[in-house]
């Protein structure tokens, strides 16, 4: 089914899992913000419980357990997050069970492959880039005729790309709910920093994790006064998680794991650049910017965002 197909449903009356107790999400990577709204709207329409359950923080008993009981004859609505983080062994266990759910449960999970015996399964393409077209069927979607309100809006977007991210399009869904009569103001002044071109930031990502100073700090500064504060420290607080988690997985021998929570990483990274840094060295690196975070949301100032580089590049982060 197309990701249009379920959006449509629930908007409708009807019930999404009267066919399929299972919703599988195919995707090879983890759109934040299109799962954190798609929850919020599965919530609005179901009165019946809705649980996230984390699998890497229980046993599979226990979750087994879980799916399996029913208050009162009611029915929850389950969403499986973390499975990229299991071992290869518990997975397999996990997609065994799943293959075969006739619980009295509903489940909604997202895998980077759907397994061949998930025969009762409703599965969702998850589109990796979103073009003109679908991105008008998205938001039409969401909100009846604004597609065609916001058309000059539109065609500038989609005229200096081809495509955007799924996150992308529904970060800019929120912006053109408020932009009003300002149209022309919003193309000028807020188009351009609000969908990233992705090659530059995948450059500069590529000379950061490789611990080139000479070849990032001259693309930091054509770039640097583009885009917010905030939006630098969103950018390497996702950075640096993913690359932290990958390199783990990567001394873990567990590459199918590591290749899942890469995305967004430079390519670079995967192949070669994961062997210079240390998972202690990206954690602690995250934590600075976690910190850089907590300072502006509480009125401070970030400082600058050299200092942090600097430290990155002379391994500073990486001391006991």
């Amino acid at each position: 089914m197309k990701l249009q197909n379920l959006l449509e449903h629930l908007q409708s009356s009807s019930d999404i899992f009267s066919d399929k107790q299972i919703i599988c999400f195919k995707s090879s990577y983890y759109p934040v913000l299109f799962f954190s709204l798609l929850i919020a709207q599965l919530k609005e329409k179901y009165s019946s419980a809705f649980e996230t359950l984390i699998v890497y923080d229980h046993e599979l008993a226990a979750i087994f357990a879980r799916l399996e009981m029913s208050f009162l004859g009611s029915r929850t609505i389950f969403w499986l997050r973390g499975l990229d983080e299991l071992d290869d062994k518990n997975r397999k266990k996990l997609f065994s069970y799943l293959s075969t759910y006739a619980g009295p449960n509903a489940i909604i999970l997202s895998v980077e492959e759907v397994p061949a015996q998930w025969l009762h399964t409703l599965v969702i393409e998850v589109p990796e880039k979103v073009d003109k077209k679908l991105f008008n069927e998205l938001i039409e979607l969401q909100h009846k005729g604004i597609a065609r309100k916001y058309k000059s809006i539109i065609n500038a977007l989609f005229a200096s790309v081809e495509t955007i991210t799924l996150d992308d399009a529904y970060s800019l869904l929120r912006y053109l709910q408020v932009v009003g009569n300002s149209q022309e103001q919003f193309i000028h002044q807020w188009l351009s920093s609000l969908v990233v071109p992705e090659q530059s930031l995948f450059t500069l990502s590529q000379h950061f994790f490789a611990k080139e100073p000479d070849k990032f700090f001259p693309l930091w500064a054509t770039i640097e006064k583009n885009y917010a504060d905030i939006f630098w420290i969103n950018f390497w607080s996702e950075q640096l998680w993913r690359a932290c988690m990958a390199v783990r997985f990567m001394k873990e021998n567990q590459f199918a794991q590591a290749k899942a929570v890469s995305y967004r990483l430079p390519f670079s990274f995967t192949q070669r650049d994961w062997k210079k840094v240390s998972a202690h060295e990206l954690q602690r690196a995250h934590s600075y910017i976690y910190q850089l975070d907590y300072s502006l949301k509480n009125g401070g100032s970030i400082g600058s965002l050299e200092v942090f580089y600097t430290h990155f590049f002379l391994s500073r982060f990486n001391a006991a």
